[in-house]
């Protein structure tokens, strides 16, 4: 499966947004928090199978626009005599734009029910945003936290072993993995509370 457990991530976050309505159908809510609106299990079925499709290619296409930035980056660069600072903000900046655009792209499949639903009526009102992430929070699980704690440790250890974190401006450094330990900790305090009611 292609880069199958991003994407599967991807779906499943994109399916929540369809809750069973107890009678062979689902409320679509967009993000969760939206005004309900009766769906159809085929057309629940139908939405999700596209935005699976699509997000693929998307996901395939940011991987394949990433290589092409940072060759054509790298390559602009040495032919420019730039130097290595400035060849990897070009870098940067080629490789945000392209993610940007991709992401942008990937927005408007995972808003598609939205746009296919316009003229439907709705059956509930919207959910707070209180609400909203409260459901967010319980539908997130622990392997969630761990591995977004785990990728941010180590993304700071990679920066620690190029630079002096310890000393001088380099403990800037330390605030990256202070902001992640905390948002984690408290996404977890807050599954926990939930889960315990």
């Amino acid at each position: 499966m292609i880069f199958g457990p991003n994407n599967e991530a991807m779906v499943d976050t994109f399916a929540a947004q369809f809750e069973d309505d107890g009678k062979g159908g689902y409320l679509y809510r967009r993000y969760g928090r939206g005004a309900a609106i009766p769906v159809s299990a085929a057309e629940r079925d139908a939405f999700v199978a596209t935005f699976d499709r699509r997000s693929r290619w998307w996901m395939i296409g940011l991987m394949v626009a990433a290589v092409t930035g940072i060759v054509a980056a790298a390559l602009v660069g040495t032919a420019m005599h730039l130097g290595a600072v400035a060849t990897y903000v070009g870098i940067g900046a080629m490789v945000t734009v392209l993610v940007a655009a991709i992401l942008m792209m990937t927005h408007r499949t995972y808003d598609g029910p939205r746009q296919a639903l316009a003229s439907r009526a709705s059956i509930g009102a919207e959910r707070s945003p209180k609400e909203a992430r409260e459901i967010a929070r319980a539908r997130q699980s622990w392997a969630q936290i761990l591995i977004v704690f785990v990728i941010i440790m180590v993304q700071f250890a990679v920066v620690a072993l190029r630079y002096d974190v310890l000393h001088g401006s380099g403990r800037l450094w330390l605030l990256y993995p202070a902001f992640g330990v905390m948002a984690c900790g408290y996404a977890a305090i807050r599954k926990w509370q939930i889960q315990a009611g």
